[in-house]
């Protein structure tokens, strides 16, 4: 399922001009940190977040909170969700976030507060759900990705619900593992005719038995990659939902 968590919608039309997509129409937009690395789920509660001038103190006082276990912490300020559950952190927008810089920077916060904490690998997701014109544009979409001819003799009308592709970075002097996962799928925040990408751009940085591994090559990672993220983020789409 996509992201539930949506940053502040922006409304335009999409128009086509000839076989050229004119105007990509971003219903609604998001994005994600995720890190995986050895955390202390208790530890992110919001009056430590507040505590190391990284939200405010009337944010961690009003904070929905969701969980507080041991095990795992959820919870949401009017900007942020944040999530932790053993090795893994995420921090996802909400339908409030004024920029996805503002995730960027409160992960950075964190990790140099905790500089000594292991991280293994950082993803940095953006999706967004995009209107299109028609059912027809949809569903030619659809087929286009997904060729229904190989389903026809067991299926009828066959159709994609979900694909999912992954691969590495086309850059050859990228130095980092990892590499992108791009989900495409019909939305369920467009109706009738939307559809959901998401973008993950994932980084390996260390293997999970590395016992010297610390926080700052995560840190780096995001201050070093978060615009080319953002560019690919922005590029996959709209070579996606361009009319062929």
């Amino acid at each position: 399922m996509p992201p539930k968590w949506l940053t502040k919608p922006t409304f335009s039309r999409c128009l086509y001009t000839g076989d050229a997509l004119a105007e990509l129409a971003i219903e609604r937009q998001g994005n994600a940190i995720h890190l995986l690395g050895s955390f202390n789920p208790r530890l992110f509660q919001p009056a430590w977040l507040a505590a190391h001038n990284l939200i405010r103190d009337a944010e961690s006082e009003t904070a929905e909170i969701r969980i507080i276990h041991s095990d795992i912490v959820s919870y949401a300020l009017d900007w942020v969700r944040v999530e932790v559950e053993g090795e893994k952190l995420a921090i996802i927008s909400t339908a409030n976030s004024e920029t996805p810089e503002q995730l960027r920077d409160l992960a950075v916060g964190v990790l140099e507060v905790l500089s000594h904490t292991p991280v293994y690998t950082v993803g940095i997701q953006f999706w967004g759900h995009y209107a299109l014109e028609s059912q027809e544009a949809r569903d030619d979409l659809g087929w286009r990705l997904v060729p229904p001819d190989p389903f026809k003799e067991h299926l009828a009308m066959p159709g994609m619900t979900t694909l999912r592709v992954s691969g590495s970075r086309s850059s050859e002097d990228d130095p980092d593992g990892g590499g992108l996962i791009v989900t495409v799928e019909p939305s369920n925040r467009v109706n009738p005719n939307g559809v959901y990408i998401s973008v993950l751009d994932q980084y390996e940085l260390a293997d999970q038995n590395d016992a010297d591994a610390t926080a700052g090559p995560a840190v780096a990672c995001l201050k070093e990659n978060w615009a080319a993220s953002g560019k690919r983020a922005k590029a996959i789409p709209e070579t996606v939902l361009a009319p062929r």
